[in-house]
């Protein structure tokens, strides 16, 4: 039994099966130019719709070195790989895959089962008739609508990292 065949990052969230990896790339690239380099690779990332995570320059027996962590859109990951390749000569490559189908679909039965619970104290809350009844209740309930909330940021991100 193979993986299914790669999808859109639409069409990927309505197979069950489909897996949301997390792609990593490091290069370890010979450029003639440090800072012009990480300057194009910064407009990269901008123009794909990502983000510089992190960034530095330092010099080492008079060598330029340049170190940077770039954030760009799933679909565009192997785009911004061949293109960054392009720039010098690659002395060093690695690649890897953070597979979070398990963390997403932990968390997708999470938020139902709170949801679930969210809704049975709204029930109760509606035939609450003492005033300390119905603060208590209202306390679970944001409690739980505060955990709902975390975990849909925590299940968004990771979606949006795969």
């Amino acid at each position: 039994m193979g993986y299914p065949k790669a999808q859109s990052p639409s069409e990927r969230y309505l197979l069950p099966d489909a897996r949301l990896v997390i792609k990593n790339a490091s290069f370890n690239i010979e450029v003639e130019d440090v800072q012009a380099t990480m300057d194009k690779a910064t407009h990269l990332t901008k123009a794909m719709g990502g983000f510089i995570e992190s960034s530095n320059k330092s010099e080492l027996d008079s060598k330029a070195q340049g170190f940077m962590t770039i954030r760009v859109p799933e679909a565009k990951f192997e785009s911004a790989v061949e293109q960054i390749r392009g720039y010098g000569e690659v002395k060093g490559e690695s690649a890897t895959g953070d597979d979070v189908t398990a963390q997403v679909a932990d968390i997708d039965a999470r938020i139902k089962t709170l949801k679930s619970e969210e809704e049975s104290y709204r029930e109760i809350l509606r035939q609450a008739r003492k005033i300390g009844d119905i603060l208590d209740i209202k306390e679970r309930i944001g409690q739980v609508r505060q955990e709902i909330e975390s975990l849909m940021a925590q299940q968004a991100t990771l979606r949006k990292l795969s």
